[in-house]
């Protein structure tokens, strides 16, 4: 019917006169699956002239795109095989790499990566590549999604595609062996951030080196293990031509606010003992109750009746309570 297509994100209502009209009209289409294989949405890519190029499935009561990655229905067995997922950004750029024999590509659909897409991987390899394009776009999106990855604790690699291509041109222009060279070469998330801030600044001048160095701090005080920062932070202050006592001395600066937060949260702790034990009690209490008036129907009467919405507080376990309790009356 009209009313499902337009919850479904396949037509728009007209604004006069009633009636609905095709959103993905003069479209290549790519459905869009869940986990499962089920189709939740569809990308379109305009036939011919126009704007936008692409366009996507709004998001729907089945479809969120923050938690879908294309392609990992298909995916994810070799992902498990190779132990490692390669994410890149676009419908053609999966479709081409699988392809070509990459079948352990997935796209995050033209947007930033998001935490729960990263959770998603998760499930199947704890390592990832980043292949988005070359261009400025491509670059921003790969600095927030390496932000993210590297948070979540995986390995994280990032492929260095030419300037003025995507995955899908690269692999049509220079074949599968070329590209299998670039995910064996793809850098690490410290080195990829070193010849990103050398890009930027240059090493030519003392300001470029220093502003190199402070770009790296974060980077480095992220890695860890110490064998590895301490030999990162070497390599770094060499090709800089800067002492390494120095790096490392900003480095223990940069750590010295985060080691002040925690000791500042945990005397916070020391000073409020019983609260958070209180808390823990109460909700255990509460979700007791819940149970209680789940599986025990002849107590339910005497539940409703001693329990009123304004007793039982605001933690999660009271809200469901609640709900149960309304719902009785009802």
């Amino acid at each position: 019917s009209t009313d499902v297509a337009v919850k479904a994100g396949l037509a728009i209502p007209r604004q006069r006169g009633g009636g609905a009209y095709d959103r993905f009209r003069n479209r290549l289409m790519f459905p869009i699956r869940d986990l499962r294989g089920r189709v939740v949405a569809f990308g379109g890519r305009i036939l011919g002239p126009g704007e936008p190029k692409y366009l996507n499935s709004p998001e729907t009561l089945i479809y969120q795109k923050s938690r879908v990655l294309y392609a990992l229905e298909r995916a994810r067995a070799s992902i498990e095989k190779e132990n490692r997922a390669l994410i890149v950004e676009g419908y053609l750029d999966a479709l081409t790499c699988h392809q070509f024999g990459f079948t352990w590509a997935v796209a995050s659909l033209g947007t930033a990566l998001t935490r729960e897409q990263i959770d998603l991987i998760k499930r199947f390899t704890d390592k990832v590549y980043i292949g988005y394009d070359a261009d400025a776009a491509g670059q921003a999106a790969t600095q927030r999604g390496l932000a993210l990855v590297r948070s979540a604790g995986l390995g994280v690699r990032v492929l260095q595609v030419p300037v003025g291509k995507d995955p899908d041109e690269f692999l049509k222009s220079a074949g599968a062996d070329a590209f299998a060279v670039l995910v064996k070469e793809a850098l690490p998330l410290p080195d990829y951030q070193y010849q990103r801030l050398v890009a930027e600044y240059g090493r030519e001048t003392l300001e470029g080196r220093v502003a190199i160095a402070r770009g790296m701090v974060p980077v480095l005080l992220g890695i860890d293990s110490l064998v590895e920062r301490e030999e990162y932070t070497r390599k770094v202050a060499q090709e800089l031509g800067l002492s390494m006592e120095a790096l490392a001395a900003e480095i223990r600066r940069a750590a010295r606010p985060i080691t002040e937060d925690k000791a500042a949260a945990a005397s916070n702790v020391k000073r409020n003992p019983l609260i958070p034990a209180a808390r823990r009690a109460e909700a255990k209490a509460l979700a007791g109750l819940c149970r209680l008036f789940l599986t025990n129907p002849e107590v339910r009467e005497k539940i409703v009746a001693r329990v009123t919405a304004e007793k039982l507080g605001d933690l999660p376990q009271a809200e469901v309570l609640a709900t149960l309790l309304t719902l009785y009356r009802q």
